[in-house]
């Protein structure tokens, strides 16, 4: 994996030959807010951006700051303004909101997308001929564990510790199952690693004398361990960018972290599909 720097030089490279469309699920603060920005500021704001999130003051505060294309000269005749009104149809930053915890909003949003795009670049959550067509989830790629088919769900055996390390391989296998359905299409699950952002940083922020009696400490700590959003935004970014089509999985260098399944491809899929049908089962619950 490049350095930042390096991560940064070949994202400004990116220079599509059409109006690439990106959908930010998660994009009003941390890492999605970062990778907005600095998409907006690869692609100089010639692109569709849609930011999804629940804080629409949030989003447009963020839109209002992204760099719109480079406009016609004012003194153009009346000619030269109607193209320049025609290319800036073209362009747009929009937000729309959903509460992505409940599956009957995403089901909402997904309808209401349909009717404003025909198709998806970049999808980023927190394909056409000759476009690019990837999706990237930031979460914990290679920081799960193995799945127990026998409590999906974690029916039997469920805490918070064990539904975070079960989510990271359940995406594992989701994303595996989408790229063998859309093979055309790159996947990635990538692990951000510790990112300053402010679900972070705000967890030092309550009253509680405890909380502000350590803060002092813990504050530079955070600093000096984590990573700046900007930064991880970066390496996302390039993983994005650089991703094969496919299954990709990624750690927070953007390297890397597949598992060797060989000899074990049939125990393996079997495995896969029990949860991809326990996942399609889930969230197809209050569907009309």
């Amino acid at each position: 994996m490049p350095t930042v720097a390096q991560a940064r030089e070949s994202n400004a490279t990116f220079k599509p030959s059409y109006l690439p469309v990106a959908v930010f699920i998660g994009g009003t603060s941390g890492i999605g807010q970062a990778m907005v920005e600095a998409f907006a500021q690869y692609t100089k704001g010639n692109a569709h951006i849609i930011i999804v999130g629940r804080n629409q003051a949030a989003a447009e505060a963020i839109i209002a700051k992204l760099p719109k294309p480079a406009s016609d000269d004012d003194d153009d005749d009346d000619e030269d303004e109607d193209d320049e009104d025609e290319d800036e149809e073209e362009w747009k930053h929009e937000f729309i909101s959903c509460d992505i915890n409940l599956m009957k909003n995403i089901y909402e949003f997904t309808a209401d997308l349909k009717k404003r795009i025909d198709h998806i670049n970049f999808l980023v959550l927190s394909a056409g001929l000759g476009e690019d067509a990837k999706v990237m989830s930031i979460l914990a790629a290679g920081q799960g564990k193995p799945v127990d088919v026998d409590d999906l769900g974690l029916k039997k055996n469920f805490s918070a510790f064990q539904a975070m390390l079960q989510t990271a391989t359940y995406t594992d296998y989701a994303f595996e199952e989408f790229a063998i359905r859309e093979p055309a299409i790159s996947f990635t699950h990538i692990f951000p690693g510790f990112v300053d952002t402010p679900s972070v940083s705000g967890l030092l922020d309550y009253d509680q004398w405890v909380v502000q009696l350590i803060k002092p400490i813990v504050t530079p700590l955070i600093r000096l361990f984590s990573v700046p959003s900007t930064d991880c935004a970066e390496r996302m970014l390039y993983a994005l960018f650089n991703a094969e089509k496919g299954f990709n999985r990624r750690n927070d260098k953007g390297d890397s972290n597949l598992e060797d399944k060989s000899g074990k491809e049939e125990a393996d899929a079997e495995i896969r599909k029990k949860v991809w049908d326990h996942s399609v089962e889930t969230t197809s619950v209050g569907r009309q």
